[in-house]
């Protein structure tokens, strides 16, 4: 099974959702969570980060920062509906991408975005 980072840019391009880089930011950020960029060698990632707790999201970009706004908060809310909450609290990390914690925020979202998609 392919993850959603080894789709196609066409593929990913007609998920179900329409989650900007902004909107991703904003709503984290009203949940009290650190949202950024940092450039990892040549290319950017996303940063998430929880300044009560231990967790964190390190996400490559991958075309433009809004495809992979999508990308993060579906693969993310993929991961807490489908992992045991005992192996979302150790870090996985797959190339460029790290994650650890439980991240319910993203979840919700995912659950937001999709549910608009399905209604409109």
């Amino acid at each position: 099974m392919r993850s959603l980072c080894q789709m196609s840019a066409a593929t990913r391009d007609h998920l179900p959702m329409d989650i900007t880089f902004s909107c991703l930011h904003d709503a984290l950020r009203a949940a009290g969570l650190s949202v950024g960029v940092e450039l990892d060698g040549q290319a950017h990632r996303i940063v998430i980060t929880d300044p009560d707790a231990p967790r964190w999201i390190h996400f490559p970009v991958d075309g433009d920062f809004d495809r992979t706004a999508n990308v993060l908060v579906l693969s993310a809310g993929l991961r807490e509906r489908l992992t045991p909450q005992i192996e979302r609290l150790s870090e996985f990390a797959h190339g460029r991408t790290v994650v650890t914690g439980c991240w319910p925020e993203l979840e919700a979202l995912a659950l937001s975005a999709t549910s608009l998609a399905e209604a409109g």
